[in-house]
């Protein structure tokens, strides 16, 4: 896969006007510290002492950070009564490095993902940059499975294909058979017959019920697409084939179109399951 088509694009030339704003960026970005001061004093004036109370910044760093930010002209300093307050410039850029800052988080959780995802989804970077990603870790490696259970039991439809079924899932469809909730799977014949081997009693409360419409396919690619309450859901595996990480996008994104092409060329393919 090429993940470098989810790239931001090229760095700009320093001699370009551009690169005094970039130095900015790169004054505000180079100390956490400048941030958590424009944060201080976002709601309420303050002089240096409260400002150490409320962040615990040394008495020197924080000093010598007030002067460089009101010399930028992101704090203003009353020499009466010693006061330092938030100016318009300074609000427009602490919300802008905030927004900055989700931004790059946002970015970086992508990037297991993509690695994990085995084909290109061809959208604008900007539109994977809004969406949510759930991934694994060491403290909690069903986190990704919990998150599509819980958002599954606050939405009254749903619909998509698994390569595999995850008993977690299996546990939820059981919860939810008979409760009004509308669910359409397709999956490959291996992956019912799985979990039917593993948990005869709860794949047969879910096969049987009239809210739950199972079918196979044997053209179910290696990703999991799935639409919850119209936000779509596209899920990512591991070399173990479990739930690695997944993305959620909402209803009108470019995400959602593609997702719902790959459903639908699917759903071609399916019939009903059989048991």
């Amino acid at each position: 896969m090429n993940r470098h088509k989810y790239g931001l694009g090229s760095i700009p030339d320093m001699d370009d006007p551009s690169a005094t704003a970039l130095e900015r960026v790169e004054f505000l970005a180079a100390s956490p510290t400048r941030l958590r001061l424009l944060d201080a004093v976002a709601e309420d004036p303050a002089v240096p002492e409260t400002l150490t109370e409320r962040t615990g910044i040394a008495r020197s760093t924080l000093r010598r950070n007030l002067a460089a930010l009101v010399d930028r002209g992101y704090l203003s300093h009353s020499a009466t009564s010693g006061e330092y307050s938030l100016t318009v410039a300074g609000s427009v850029v602490r919300q802008a490095l905030h927004d900055a800052v989700a931004t790059v988080d946002r970015a970086d959780s992508l990037v297991p993902f993509l690695d994990h995802f085995p084909v290109d989804i061809p959208v604008e970077p900007a539109a994977l940059a809004e969406a949510e990603v759930v991934g694994s870790d060491e403290s909690d490696p069903f986190k990704p499975v919990a998150t599509i259970r819980e958002r599954f039991g606050d939405s009254t439809t749903a619909h998509g294909f698994l390569p595999v079924i995850n008993p977690l899932y299996l546990k939820g469809l059981r919860a939810y058979a008979g409760t009004g909730h509308s669910v359409e799977l397709i999956a490959p014949r291996a992956a019912y017959d799985s979990r039917a081997a593993d948990a005869p009693e709860a794949f047969r409360t879910v096969a049987s019920s009239p809210d739950v419409e199972l079918l196979v396919s044997p053209k179910v690619p290696a990703y999991a697409v799935g639409f919850l309450d119209g936000d779509a859901v596209l899920g990512a595996f591991d070399e173990h084939r479990r739930t690695h990480s997944v993305l959620h996008a909402g209803p009108d994104s470019a995400v959602a179109d593609w997702a719902e092409t790959k459903y639908e060329a699917v759903r071609e393919t399916a019939a009903p399951f059989e048991g």
